[in-house]
């Protein structure tokens, strides 16, 4: 039915009158019930949800719900104090607007975690008076527990129960007068925030939101600060800085984005807080001296970490978790860059946030983004303001049930109890100094009795130190966190001495690689007379080469391959383990001289039908097998360097290898690195620091590779012969080492200094080589090597 312009009106007319809030809404719900657009009905809870409009569109907090409801049943329920006196209006019966007010109580429903109760279909009622009872009635009849567990068991004789299956008498008003008058709700709600005689302050927040709403709906500043003014007594004081705020830092004027954002956060992850006249005032009017800069989102975030603040910095219903200083350090020169960027940081994330409520990110939770945008906002504000351990609800209360004391009788308890009690900090096993009498002594209380308190503190060598302190002394004791001397176990010295300990090992068995790979280039590369060309990337020589006079080593990186398996790439062999040389970055344009260019990594693989002009070897230096490339015939001048195909790209399927073909022909960066085939006796000439002498064909004589070097005592031939290439290469190192030191085989005892040196390098190798330092297993042959050594000295 539509309502007649004369009762709109006079509706009107009373709201905008001079009378006292109360006054105003009994005149307005007198003039309905004339009208026959109000009238009284006995509803139950399960026939009510909330209406969208109230406490200006928050609806409401489970946790409000759920403190209320507690504190309510604390006192018991008096159903003489909502009878009669609640509000609601009836749905819409406007399709969508009813889909609207369904959608907005499922939501409030969905974000609530499961503590509050879900819809049964019967509901036609949308209240704004009474609305934290109903849902906390609701709770009860479905068995939901509460946000921190509580209860929701009555006994069936209480009158909560006898209101749940019977209610009380409303004062419900028809939808029309809401279409008519879209306003009439959150004015009618503004004067019954409490019932049943648990009164519940409005928060600055709801303020604000009120005054958002009253600007939405056509009142000018004037008229909705004189109306917020009757809603809130506790708030009257902070109201100008609160419409500040609403005016210049809520958002776009007529949705007010950011206002709708705190008012969703803190409806889920807090009660209602209040901050206070001060700290609303500093939000508000807080100058950051920047011209160009309001630091909107500070702002939001200083309030949403107030709204946040845990319980144990609540002091009577007002957040202390920030204070005035905290704030006042933001706009301090020493923090304000940090601040700054902060605020930037915040407002690239809120464009992210709405975008994703505008429909651009239909797949994501509309509420998931604004408790992530929100966490960030409080994170950023407890970082900025040293607070991020203690300002915050993330932070962990620890309460246990074992820290509760035992009722003690003290008119006939002992004195070292007495003592005990009043000095709450002593418990036994506990850490304490007293810097006046014993400097920074640790000391750990073992005993307590009437004679006085036993401490002892334990040295790093000695005695423990045992004192006696009078009971009358403890108030000079604090307690501490600093842990009691410990002395580190020799084993564990032994182990991780520098000389000993992995990473230093490893280091410096990298850096001795290193300078074996940097003399092989210098003594064997032929760098010269070299050409590089580009698109597609190639390695030519500028004159004609004789037979094995070009020699390549790669130069780059060294890393420790620690994975299994052999490495991929070019690869080292030394110390019992494989290292790999990584390419650095190359001048590929031939443009950018901070880059250089490695002739070895310019080597390409040549096509499968194509003959190349490069072959592999390796090349031993100081103990390091050294990967190399060399000519086995002449190569004429201008020519284009090849190395033959890597084995893995032989075993390739033909399809791989065409594209491997096209890729190599068609490439215009640096070629991949070669690979280096594996170890074997076709492709490896005699250990040696030289190049293979010349032979016929193409690689050494397979049999070379098994033939021990020159020099090598007799002792160590059956190790030669019986053992596997590693060993081999490892007795090399050892030949070589021997002979850098410049003695001779049979004049090893002839001088203490000489087989001093030699005995250390040694035991340098067991080390490197024992299973304890993390290299690959299969070390066990070189460990008896070296101990057959030692032996022989």
């Amino acid at each position: 039915m539509a309502v007649p312009q004369s009762i709109v009106f006079e509706v009107q007319t009373i709201m905008d009158g001079e009378m006292p809030l109360n006054s105003k809404t009994e005149a307005i719900l007198a003039c309905l019930e004339n009208a026959g657009l109000a009238s009284k009905q006995r509803l139950l809870p399960r026939h009510l949800l909330i209406h969208p409009d109230n406490r200006s569109q928050s609806m409401l907090s489970y946790h409000d719900v759920w403190s209320k409801g507690l504190a309510m049943s604390m006192v018991g329920f008096n159903i003489k104090l909502v009878e009669g006196t609640t509000i609601a209006f009836a749905m819409s019966t406007e399709p969508e607007k009813r889909a609207m007010q369904l959608a907005k109580n499922k939501a409030l429903i969905d974000n609530a975690m499961g503590h509050l109760a879900p819809m049964n279909g019967s509901e036609g009622y949308l209240t704004i008076g009474g609305s934290h009872t109903v849902a906390y009635l609701r709770c009860i009849e479905n068995g939901v527990t509460g946000p921190s567990a509580e209860s929701s068991t009555h006994p069936k004789s209480d009158a909560i129960w006898r209101a749940i299956s019977d209610g009380w008498t409303w004062v419900t008003i028809s939808s029309a007068v809401e279409d008519a008058i879209p306003i009439l709700p959150s004015f009618l709600q503004s004067s019954l925030n409490s019932a049943n005689s648990i009164q519940k302050n409005i928060s600055e927040l709801e303020v604000a939101m009120l005054l958002a709403t009253c600007f939405g709906k056509g009142m000018t500043l004037a008229q909705a600060v004189k109306h917020a003014e009757h809603t809130s007594q506790m708030s009257r004081t902070s109201i100008n800085a609160i419409g500040t705020y609403v005016m210049k830092f809520s958002g776009h004027a007529g949705s007010f984005p950011i206002l709708h954002f705190l008012s969703n956060f803190s409806k889920v992850h807090s009660s209602s807080m209040l901050l206070g006249e001060d700290m609303m005032t500093q939000i508000a009017t807080m100058d950051f001296k920047s011209s160009t800069n309001m630091y909107p989102m500070t702002r939001a975030a200083i309030w949403l970490t107030l709204l946040a603040c845990p319980k144990n910095h609540e002091r009577d219903g007002f957040a202390r978790n920030l204070i005035r200083s905290d704030i006042e350090r933001l706009r301090q020169a020493a923090c304000l860059p940090m601040t700054t960027k902060a605020e930037q940081m915040l407002q690239d994330a809120w464009g992210i946030h709405q975008s994703i409520h505008a429909g651009q990110g239909k797949h994501i939770d509309g509420h998931h983004v604004d408790n992530c945008f929100g966490r960030l906002c409080i994170r950023t504000i407890l970082h900025l303001c040293n607070k991020a351990k203690t300002g915050s609800r993330e932070c962990k209360e620890f309460a246990s049930k074992s820290d509760e004391k035992p009722i003690v009788d003290v008119l006939s308890a002992k004195p070292h109890v007495v003592a005990l009690l009043q000095n709450a900090h002593m418990t036994m096993g506990g850490r304490y100094t007293n810097s006046k009498e014993h400097g920074s002594m640790v000391f750990i209380l073992q005993s307590v009795s009437d004679d006085g308190a036993c401490m002892r503190h334990t040295p790093f060598f000695g005695d423990s130190i045992d004192i006696s302190v009078p009971l009358e002394s403890l108030k000079k004791w604090r307690s501490t966190k600093t842990p009691m001397p410990k002395l580190c176990d020799v084993t564990m010295v032994t182990m991780r001495m520098p000389n000993v300990h992995p990473a230093f090992v490893e280091e410096h068995q990298r850096a001795m690689v290193t300078v074996a790979l940097h003399a092989v280039h210098k003594k064997h590369s032929s760098t010269s007379s070299l050409a590089f060309g580009q698109f597609p990337p190639s390695l030519m020589t500028m004159v004609t080469c004789k037979k094995k006079a070009g020699k390549l080593t790669p130069m780059g990186n060294i890393s420790k391959h620690k994975a299994e398996g052999a490495p991929k790439g070019t690869a080292l062999e030394a110390f019992g383990s494989h290292w790999v040389v990584s390419p650095p970055k190359q001048n590929t344009l031939f443009e950018d001289e901070r880059h250089p260019l490695v002739p070895y990594f310019w080597v390409r693989a040549c096509a499968s039908d194509a003959q190349p002009n490069m072959s592999f070897s390796t090349i031993v230096q100081d103990g390091v097998t050294v990967p190399m490339l060399y000519n086995e015939e002449p190569i004429e001048k201008h020519e284009v360097l090849l190395h033959p195909p890597m084995e893995e790209t032989m075993q390739e399927p033909p399809k791989k290898k065409a594209k491997a073909k096209a890729k190599a022909s068609s490439d215009t960066s640096v070629p991949t690195p070669p690979t280096m085939p594996p170890p074997s006796s076709s492709s490896h000439p005699p250990p040696s620091a030289t190049m293979p002498p010349p032979s016929s064909s193409s690689h050494p004589p397979p049999s070379q590779s098994t033939l021990p070097p020159e020099h090598m005592p007799v002792a160590w031939l059956p190790w030669w012969h019986e053992g596997n290439e590693r060993l081999r290469s490892f007795m090399v190192h050892a030949l070589q080492t021997h002979e850098d030191i410049g003695s001779m085989w049979g004049r090893w005892h002839a001088s203490d200094e000489i087989g001093g040196i030699w005995r250390h390098w040694l035991d340098k190798q067991f080390i490197a080589v024992h299973p304890d330092m993390g290299n690959i297993p299969g070390n066990d042959d070189i460990r008896a090597f070296i101990a057959m050594l030692n032996r022989s000295m």
